[in-house]
């Protein structure tokens, strides 16, 4: 074997995702010398694109910005990148129960009495959220019995009403994509205090990335040459309180501050020595990611757009979840995406048998269009997929915290260890989950890193 190449830097950033970009950028503008090192053979992590044919991409990874995300907009313009907004004109259909029904965008549900009682939920959900300190919800003075307390508990306190529940579980698990009995309470409240509440929430998918939001991380990336290093899994870390050491299987990079840019579950594949302590290495334990799988069909043209539709599909079918108009801006293909994700309660949920099987996916997703909006469903020229389930180096897209974990781990989650700092957007407590996660949390940590550095 090859003795690994040595490099000496002020600061090594493992992960080359938004976050791990971001933080490089901007240490970078102050001077400080860093080297980004990626498991994968490409840069964006759970950003992606497809290309289906030259200069024409989809998204298959995060993909919506809109009104509130000032940080990933901030970025995206300076990297020179445009958005487009999301098609959204027309009728959604939407099918629960077996009953299928349409509306021009005006909410799930048809019955007042199951509105009445979603609205008091989101209401109170919403009040509950305010009540958390900014960035440190585990430190508010009732964490504990709601950190404690399940979300299906809460949901059966509150919500009786089946279609109710099914709409409120739709608003929130396309964040979780697990189980509501498997998800405190306090990380729902945290996930909708970071967005600032339903009326900027219920915007979220406005607008999209211009050849696809994976172009940000390229071009992050391209502005930094010779210092993003692809295909290098790290094996172990070796930290003190004032340098550290990371390691891969061609490379040794040494180096005053480490910033950890990944999932935390991801985390748990590094070997870091000395061991972590209790709280951060129970955080990587538990810390949850749910994946799926994304499935594309593609139209020659967006022909529900013709009978007056948004492409806008919401069901409680295992293959059609959600299904959204993903054509390109231009409107030159057409596109309808959906997601599926184990089987769960609520809205989400793929039977096994259905996820082991992509022709199977495709015909399900079909059978969902078809629903909605006629034999043209059939007409697809192709299917793209995205298993995420599945993704090399990726545990997930979404994180789900079990209850009582958040005020367990406590602050241990966001403090720097030693010479180890954190990012993610996980970690980011403007849009916690979202791309803008990332960037809220990549600009806090490196802010941090260069007070330490006295720079």
């Amino acid at each position: 074997m090859n003795a690994a190449t040595t490099i000496t830097t002020d600061v090594v950033i493992i992960g080359a995702g938004l976050s791990g970009l971001t933080a490089a950028r901007r240490l970078t503008e102050r001077g400080i010398s860093v080297i980004v090192v990626e498991a994968k053979t490409r840069v964006g992590g759970r950003v992606h694109r497809k290309e289906l044919s030259p200069g024409k991409f989809l998204d298959i990874g995060g993909r919506f910005v809109g009104p509130g995300q000032d940080d990933i907009l901030r970025i995206a313009a300076e990297v020179g990148v445009e958005t487009a907004p999301f098609f959204h004109d027309g009728r959604c259909v939407w099918n629960f129960d077996g009953q299928r029904w349409e509306t021009d965008g005006d909410g799930p549900l048809r019955d007042s009495a199951s509105r009445e009682q979603y609205d008091a939920a989101r209401a109170e959900l919403e009040r509950l959220a305010f009540t958390l300190p900014t960035g440190s919800p585990w430190a508010a003075p009732n964490a504990a019995t709601l950190d404690r307390t399940a979300f299906s508990t809460w949901l059966d306190e509150h919500l009786a009403d089946t279609a109710a529940r099914w709409a409120l579980l739709f608003d929130l698990n396309s964040f979780f994509f697990v189980p509501a009995h498997r998800l405190s309470l306090l990380h729902v409240l945290s996930i909708l205090a970071s967005t600032g509440g339903w009326e900027i929430l219920d915007q979220s998918d406005d607008r999209r990335i211009v050849g696809g939001s994976v172009e940000i991380a390229h071009r992050l990336a391209a502005a930094l040459p010779g210092r993003v290093h692809t295909g290098q899994p790290v094996r172990t870390v070796e930290w003190t309180t004032d340098s550290v050491t990371v390691r891969t299987d061609e490379l040794s990079i040494t180096a005053r501050r480490c910033i950890v840019a990944m999932n935390p579950s991801d985390a748990r594949s590094i070997s870091f020595e000395p061991a972590l302590p209790w709280a951060r290495g129970l955080f990587h334990r538990q810390h949850q990611v749910q994946g799926g799988v994304m499935g594309i069909l593609i139209y020659q043209r967006p022909f529900w757009r013709d009978a007056g539709y948004s492409g806008q599909v919401t069901t409680d079918l295992p293959a059609g979840t959600y299904v959204r108009d993903g054509s390109l801006p231009d409107g030159s293909l057409g596109a309808l995406n959906s997601f599926m994700t184990p089987l769960s309660e609520g809205p989400w949920g793929a039977p096994i048998g259905l996820l082991d099987s992509p022709a199977a996916r495709r015909e399900a997703i079909t059978r969902v269009v078809e629903m909605a909006f006629g034999p043209d469903a059939r007409t697809a020229i192709d299917y793209v997929e995205q298993d995420w389930l599945n993704e090399p180096f990726t545990a997930g897209v979404q994180a789900a915290l079990p209850p009582g974990l958040m005020t367990e781990v406590g602050a241990a989650a966001v403090e720097p260890l030693g010479s180890i700092h954190w990012s993610s957007t996980e970690l980011g407590d403007r849009w916690t989950g979202w791309m803008n996660g990332a960037i809220a949390s990549a600009e806090r940590v490196a802010i941090e890193v260069a007070s330490t550095l006295n720079i």
